[in-house]
């Protein structure tokens, strides 16, 4: 299992990451294109980093969503959405098993149950853990719904 940082994707030129609003603060949709194959190859079990959260964050995460935009070879690949309560990552609950092998312009959306609260006292990240398969070739749009306080 590797764990595939936010250098990383952009020491191969691609910065694929967005928060909404200005500040730190506020209610965001944090947005990140997850690429198969763009000079990291993303295998079964892997991680791969989407945000920088600062050391004294409160996070909440109400939902998310992931979108296909090129259709790829991710076979039987899941996503699961992580943060870090305590410093260690976890999956949020009900924010797993997003099927990555959906037609071009499939959205699936689901909403946090439960265990969908961190807060850091040092700087940490959101990620996605990538299951049963790797990436291959493809593209999709992660979005994740939620409150920073600071």
């Amino acid at each position: 299992m590797a764990n595939h940082t936010i250098a990383a994707f952009q020491a191969v030129e691609v910065a694929p990451a967005a928060i909404s609003g200005g500040g730190v603060e506020g209610y965001k949709l944090f947005e990140y294109r997850l690429f198969g194959d763009k000079g990291i190859t993303v295998a079964a079990a892997d991680t791969v980093e989407m945000w920088e959260l600062p050391a004294t964050a409160g996070l909440i995460v109400d939902a998310a969503s992931v979108e296909t935009v090129i259709s790829g070879t991710a076979g039987a690949a899941t996503l699961d959405v992580q943060i870090a309560p305590g410093g260690t990552y976890a999956d949020v609950t009900a924010l797993t098993g997003f099927a990555l092998n959906g037609a071009v312009g499939l959205q699936l959306v689901k909403f946090a149950t439960g265990a969908n609260t961190a807060t850091h006292t040092a700087a940490t990240t959101m990620r996605v853990q990538i299951n049963t398969a790797g990436l291959g070739k493809g593209e999709w749009i992660v979005r994740v719904y939620g409150l920073i306080a600071q």
